[in-house]
């Protein structure tokens, strides 16, 4: 079966959705790193990085458009020791 995911980022402009799939995530038991409750991509890190050290699994809610974008979440997983199995980019 499929590892168990433990960061998923959304992706995509605002107003398409992603805080309504955040809101499924959370109902679930996952935590949301929103940038729109933190404020900047520093917060939103932090705290991605203290609920993956915390084996929570984690969503990040914000435009993440680009690679670049991305691989910051990617990079705190990978500085975790997260395989890639366990993350995904949803759009």
């Amino acid at each position: 079966g499929m590892p168990p995911l433990r960061l998923v980022v959304l992706v995509g402009p605002p107003g398409c959705g992603k805080s309504s799939a955040a809101d499924m995530f959370r109902a679930a038991g996952w935590i949301i790193v929103s940038q729109d409750e933190l404020g900047n991509r520093q917060e939103c890190e932090g705290a991605c990085w203290e609920a993956l050290k915390a084996s929570q699994r984690v969503v990040v809610d914000r435009t993440n458009i680009d690679e670049v974008q991305r691989s910051h979440w990617i990079g705190i997983a990978r500085n975790l020791r997260l395989s890639g199995k366990k993350i995904v980019a949803l759009s």
